[in-house]
């Protein structure tokens, strides 16, 4: 596993954590929660771009 998928998968964990975090304490539908999820949706879609271009690269 490169260094940028280890890097994109604790930033995913970290979102993920803040996210739960913080809906615990507010709405699920409150604007910092969905800035938060919006941004782990980021974080989730580079990642699986990553993961598609490391199968290329080794087929």
């Amino acid at each position: 596993m490169s260094l940028e998928m280890i890097e994109s998968f604790r930033q995913i964990e970290a979102l993920r954590k803040q996210m739960l975090e913080t809906a615990a304490t507010r709405s699920m539908t409150d604007r910092e929660v969905v800035e938060i999820s919006q941004r782990l949706d980021e974080a989730l879609n580079h990642h699986y771009r990553l993961l598609a271009h490391q199968k290329k690269r080794a087929s």
